[in-house]
């Protein structure tokens, strides 16, 4: 049952679409789906490392926990710089942590 037919007691009735728009609709969808799946890559760039770099970790926020006495959007997103001790995977690092 659908949330419109629990609601009303009726089954929705939508106007009738012709299929040369339904097939236009879908093909524009598609379309706008594959420039949104492309653009983040078009910006990424690949990083690496070397032993000794200077490098900032990213925390992650947790919500309704305190980080260095900061509750919510004024906390820290990254902390650091911590040295670079050496790669231990393809984007894995082992980091000399305090």
């Amino acid at each position: 049952m659908a949330p419109f037919e629990a609601l009303y007691g009726r089954k929705c009735r939508t106007p009738p679409i012709s299929e040369k728009k339904r097939w236009r609709s879908r093909a524009r969808l598609k379309e706008a789906q594959s420039r949104r799946r492309v653009m983040p890559m078009a910006r990424r760039r690949e990083l690496s490392f070397e032993e000794g770099d200077s490098v900032y970790l990213k925390v992650s926020p947790i919500r309704g926990t305190k980080r260095f006495r900061i509750k919510g959007k004024l906390a820290p997103r990254y902390i650091g710089p911590y040295k670079v001790v050496r790669r231990i995977g393809k984007v894995a690092y082992k980091l000399e942590l305090p």
